[in-house]
């Protein structure tokens, strides 16, 4: 007779089936994957950081929390990404990307670590992510020109603000407002087309979003 631990582990391998099957989600709400901006001269993965975000999902037309952590790992080659994203009614879902860099950039996903509200973490199978299914994915964005630099306030931090507007034909024009001081994104207002984030805090020293003996 299968063990307790062996039935739970079956239970979540079908859940990450739904979850990342073509076509089907595990909710409407399915942290299948965001896609975050990346400005290269504010982008940083040098150091451990943390920042807080509300963001807004511009197709479903509702607000949901996220807060971005970055971990270095092995001498600047890889790096952990935790990343926590918080909707109203829904357990919290956190997942752990570890990604090899490349061009300056997280591509490679080396392994995924996901919780689902208070249960306990899993180890996502190597192999189960395609290219086109990281949770995390980061697209940078050009064609933003510098329009002033500015010290500021935000949420009683100063700053140095950089403000940023990309110019298109055809789409609305997306605003970015930027800080040297805020890692690991360097964003303290992003409005895109497809997502929004304002920024609610950030740091440097934390602690994993991730506790407790992931199983799988």
């Amino acid at each position: 007779m299968a063990s307790f631990s062996n039935k739970r582990s079956l239970i979540y391998g079908l859940f990450f089936l739904i979850l990342f099957s073509p076509g089907l989600s595990f909710s409407e709400d399915g942290f299948k994957r965001i896609t975050l901006p990346v400005f290269s001269d504010f982008f940083s993965l040098n150091k451990a950081s943390w920042s807080t975000y509300l963001g807004y999902d511009q197709s479903k037309k509702e607000f949901f929390h996220l807060k971005i952590v970055v971990k270095p790992q092995r001498k600047g080659q890889n790096v952990t990404i935790f990343a926590e994203k918080e909707k109203k009614y829904l357990p919290k879902r956190t997942w752990a990307i570890t990604y090899e860099i490349k061009n300056g950039l997280p591509r490679v996903v080396k392994g995924v670590i996901f919780r689902f509200g208070k249960e306990v973490p899993v180890i996502l199978p190597e192999g189960l992510l395609k290219d086109g299914d990281k949770p995390i994915e980061f697209r940078k964005e050009d064609g933003f020109r510098l329009l002033k630099r500015v010290n500021g306030k935000y949420r009683d931090k100063k700053l140095d603000l950089s403000w940023f507007i990309k110019k298109g034909k055809g789409r609305r024009k997306n605003k970015a407002v930027l800080s040297n001081e805020v890692k690991p994104l360097g964003i303290v207002i992003f409005e895109g087309d497809d997502i929004s984030l304002y920024l609610e805090n950030w740091g440097e020293s934390f602690k994993s979003p991730i506790e407790g003996r992931p199983t799988g």
